[in-house]
């Protein structure tokens, strides 16, 4: 099942005033602008359990739950990087060093 942000397609129907417009007048332009827009509007619908942040499980692992909250998923362009996440869990710099090259000596 694809999922869509709504709010964002609807955001694009009233920017172009395409509300009282049936369907099947749009221009092929329209057409083509609003499959981009649908195929580039992922939701992101609060899971039912709510959303997670990423941990440190006992082993100093960094974990990233299905659910993470987009904001820390370092795979996205907007997503926190992974170094950002781990200095926001205060993770220890041996553990930072696990995940990402620092200059020897460089602040956390």
């Amino acid at each position: 099942m694809i999922m869509v942000d709504l709010k964002k397609i609807g955001e694009w129907f009233t920017k172009n005033n395409l509300w009282a417009t049936p369907f099947n007048q749009f221009s092929e332009d329209q057409m083509k602008n609003l499959v981009t827009v649908v195929l580039s509007s992922p939701s992101y619908r609060v899971p039912p359990g709510g959303w997670k942040k990423p941990f440190l499980n006992q082993a100093g692992e960094l974990i990233y739950p299905p659910e993470t909250h987009p904001a820390y998923r370092y795979w996205d362009p907007d997503g926190k990087s992974i170094f950002e996440t781990l200095k926001e869990l205060n993770a220890p710099r041996e553990i930072i060093e696990r995940y990402v090259r620092l200059e020897e000596g460089a602040p956390i």
